[in-house]
């Protein structure tokens, strides 16, 4: 499956951004949160992300965002669970990357918690913006307002 036609399929499926990265440029990933240590024999991991409307931010409560939020955290699943079928129609090993909880790991002096892939890293590596000094995703187009998923596959 070329990668153009999984960026096709992802906007079929809603996303407003696609990227594509080569697992071979996670080698600074922590050990265990690396595509490979995921699936054996990763090649690629498929990101995409979903917006956030500008006006929620000029709400004087915070109620619409939290709703939105939480709409968008199915949302953005229901991709990646979407994309990980189509792409095992093809013949690929396909994973479906949490993009909210389920942590992996939770660090409870810090109460931080780490998904299996981090996926605004994800989202730099396969070209869809840059980690700015606030920590977060900046894309050329929605800024930080992306909520992010991904797949991991060994499609090439």
């Amino acid at each position: 499956m070329a990668g153009e036609k999984i960026r096709k399929l992802a906007a079929s499926l809603g996303a407003e951004v696609c990227g594509i990265a080569g697992t071979d440029r996670f080698i600074e990933a922590p050990e265990g949160f690396r595509p490979t240590d995921i699936l054996p024999g990763a090649k690629s991991v498929v990101v995409y992300g979903r917006q956030f409307p500008k006006s929620l931010f000029a709400a004087s409560s915070n109620a619409p965002y939290t709703l939105f939020r939480n709409k968008l955290i199915d949302i953005v699943d229901h991709i990646s669970i979407r994309l990980s079928a189509e792409m095992e129609k093809e013949g690929f090993m396909t994973v479906p990357v949490p993009s909210s909880e389920p942590y992996e790991y939770w660090n409870p002096t810090l109460r931080h918690g780490r998904g299996i892939l981090s996926l605004k890293h994800a989202a730099q590596l396969a070209g869809l913006g840059f980690i700015g000094k606030n920590t977060l995703l900046i894309n050329g187009k929605y800024g930080n307002r992306l909520w992010l998923g991904a797949v991991i596959s060994d499609a090439p």
